[in-house]
């Protein structure tokens, strides 16, 4: 009997040997499989450098500080991308604290053709879809842009464009402007004049 005993539990010890090298090798995998997809969302449609807000494991909103060379001044814009969907969504804070959104969708289009969409503005007036090139990337896309003049807090855009979708909202947990706003504050610093001395 105690020799039934001791090998079954060799064949445990084996089992379960078999079993932590089979969970590690999985776990390796699916950690080499999301760092794979984050470099992808991360290089998706942009020759820009970007970097996620949050850990490099949450995914989701990215971001980068653009420097321009002429008058206008520095920025920081958000963006999220949706690879299966060929589709990403940019937005940055205004000096006037409004907030600019651009959505793309990455598909195959004649540059300067325009498509009047049934979606509305609040003004009634029609969304256009344009297509454009990226000369650099070498693609085309469709490309819509929205402006809340209230800020990024309440701005949320759900918008069917005849079949090419937008569905964010810019004041939730999935978009942190924090940085943006600390920027615009420190954007409107002026020195106090002499007679205020």
């Amino acid at each position: 009997m105690s020799e039934l005993f001791r090998a079954l539990l060799r064949g445990l010890r084996k089992f379960l040997k078999w079993s932590l090298i089979l969970v590690a090798v999985m776990s390796l995998g699916g950690l080499s499989y999301l760092a794979v997809k984050r470099h992808h969302e991360l290089t998706y449609m942009t020759k820009h450098d970007w970097q996620f807000q949050d850990s490099w494991l949450d995914g989701g909103t990215q971001w980068r500080k653009a420097t321009y060379d002429n008058d206008l001044p520095d920025t920081i814009i958000l963006r999220r991308v949706y690879p299966d969907d060929r589709k990403s969504v940019y937005a940055l804070l205004n000096q006037d604290q409004s907030l600019f959104v651009v959505a793309f969708w990455h598909v195959e289009c004649v540059v300067g053709t325009e498509i009047t969409t049934s979606a509305k503005y609040g003004n009634g007036d029609p969304f256009v879809l344009t297509c454009d090139e990226d000369a650099e990337l070498g693609t085309t896309y469709l490309t819509t842009t929205a402006t809340f003049e209230s800020g990024y807090r309440d701005a949320e855009w759900r918008q069917n464009f005849d079949g090419f979708w937008v569905n964010e909202n810019f004041g939730g947990y999935k978009w942190d402007f924090s940085e943006a706003v600390k920027l615009r504050t420190i954007q409107r610093a002026v020195k106090p004049s002499a007679s205020n001395s």
